[in-house]
């Protein structure tokens, strides 16, 4: 794929509505280019100093691209393994083939996989900020519907995965706001 072709194709990101929200059944919902905006700029603001701010800013621009293809596949803590490797392994493909004609394929690849395997700071700090924004996103949902509880599952989820003290502090705060 080339560079028009790719930035074609992730350009898909801007209309790919983000599907937690669309299966709660809120209004205009972000898509999942707004949410990698976001989650990048959490990641160039929030990065800690002793991680690599410019590599976690470049995972958290290709984590998503993928889902072009896939679509936003909702998975839990509770799903099987077997469902979560299989889709771990379909985003692989897809990620190989989006960038296979681009020059710098090989560091795109390096971090999505990095990103995905959840094994350096930089990684798991990332998929903390990209449930803290959700977590954002979840609180001005809230505040445009009449069932708050239908969002409950979005800040348990976010609850449950933020660990880095400087990212729990800004949940409790945003919490509060409920």
């Amino acid at each position: 794929m080339n560079i028009i072709k790719f930035l074609q194709e992730s350009g898909k990101l801007k209309t790919l509505k983000r599907a937690g929200w669309v299966k709660k059944e809120v209004k205009e919902v972000e898509s999942v280019a707004d949410h990698t905006f976001q989650v990048t700029l959490m990641a160039y603001l929030l990065c800690p100093e002793d991680m690599d701010k410019e590599k976690m800013i470049k995972m958290s621009l290709v984590n998503e691209l993928p889902e072009v293809v896939t679509g936003d596949i909702i998975t839990k803590h509770t799903d099987k393994q077997d469902f979560k490797d299989a889709k771990f392994q379909k985003e692989q493909t897809v990620i190989r083939e989006m960038v296979s004609g681009l020059d710098n394929k090989e560091e795109i690849i390096k971090l999505y996989d990095e990103s995905e395997a959840l094994q350096t700071n930089e990684s798991i700090f990332l998929k903390q900020l990209d449930k803290l924004e959700m977590a954002f996103q979840a609180l001005e949902y809230e505040k445009q519907s009449d069932d708050m509880e239908k969002f409950n599952e979005f800040w348990d989820t976010a609850r449950n995965t933020i660990k880095h003290p400087n990212l729990v502090e800004i949940f409790n705060e945003l919490e509060k706001k409920r």
